[in-house]
């Protein structure tokens, strides 16, 4: 177990250590972290969306949604359209855990090739 424990070390400070694993880390959990934000910001009041349409938003054609979401019943129907666009994103915060372990696992492969290690 303690020779398993030291070769974990050795990957986490060698990773931690590479500046292009820790960029690719850190830019692409931004970038599911911010997006999003970026599309509730866009899709809210003073958003890009309300800004292009001026148009009243259907109700008759949000009844498919709020069977499959009835908690959005109370809200207003551009409130309603944002809820149920966002519920979709959550997939994305999953992608982050599974994607960290993904580019450091890759990095330990292609590293040691290039170090003539492995």
């Amino acid at each position: 177990m303690d020779r398993i424990w030291t070769v974990i070390q050795k990957e986490i400070t060698e990773a931690l250590r590479n500046r292009m694993t820790m960029a690719t880390i850190l830019i692409s959990t931004l970038v599911f972290m911010l997006l999003p934000l970026a599309m509730a910001y866009g899709m809210g009041p003073n958003g890009l969306l309300q800004k292009v349409s001026n148009k009243p938003i259907d109700t008759a054609s949000l009844g498919p949604i709020l069977q499959i979401y009835p908690q959005l019943r109370s809200l207003d129907p551009a409130a309603q359209v944002q809820g149920f666009l966002l519920s979709g994103i959550q997939a994305l915060f999953l992608i982050i855990p599974l994607m960290v372990p993904m580019i450091i696992a890759v990095y330990s492969v292609i590293g040691e090739k290039q170090n003539r290690s492995l």
